[in-house]
């Protein structure tokens, strides 16, 4: 008889366990569901504002390397119309290409790296 009771008990418990939890799972659900949502619209928001600033970068560097192209092939015709022969003057414009990049990969390496990567961290958390 006690089991009986016992038993009896467990039922009315777990329909109040039942009502009680079923609810809120149904809350977790739901806010599960709505906080993939509010990320995915985040990352794409994030994303619909760093492509056009990171296309624009690509475009004015694009422009800016034909025109230091164009330029420095009329430099080198030049330098070489002066020097006598066409070709000192590309080797005069190589070699001071040579020396900007060495220059570069001793003094400023370091520091575009890491401005390069704050600007894209600044991008991604704005």
């Amino acid at each position: 008889m006690e089991e009986n009771n016992l038993r009896e008990e467990e039922d009315d418990n777990s329909g109040i366990v039942d009502e009680l939890v079923e609810p809120l799972i149904e809350k977790a659900t739901t806010y599960g569901k709505t906080s993939l949502k509010l990320i995915k619209l985040k990352a794409v928001q994030r994303a619909s504002v760093m492509a056009p600033a990171i296309i624009t970068k690509l475009i004015t560097i694009i422009l800016m390397s034909l025109f230091l192209l164009v330029l420095t092939i009329a430099v080198a015709i030049w330098l070489g119309d002066m020097l006598g022969k066409m070709y000192y003057g590309f080797f005069i414009v190589a070699g001071f290409y040579l020396l900007l990049v060495l220059g570069f990969q001793l003094f400023f390496k370091k520091g575009m790296k890491r401005s390069l990567g704050d600007w894209i961290v600044s991008e991604i958390l704005q």
